[in-house]
């Protein structure tokens, strides 16, 4: 029966700069995205009904 390695090597752990590199997953503010959304013909703002704060802007 094979099995998980009873070791874990722990070499790309050794200092910060190595943990950064490696790691798999890293979000922050800068990752994220606002979306604008323009709108041909329209006179003024009309909000988006499915997304609260966000409104559809005239060209």
């Amino acid at each position: 029966m094979a099995t998980f390695p009873s070791k874990r090597l722990r070499r790309l752990r050794v200092n910060e700069n190595i943990r950064s590199l490696v790691q798999e997953v890293r979000l922050s503010v800068n990752d994220l995205v606002c979306p604008i959304f323009v709108e041909e013909g329209l006179k003024e703002k009309k909000p988006v009904g499915s997304m609260p704060d966000i409104v559809r802007l005239p060209l």
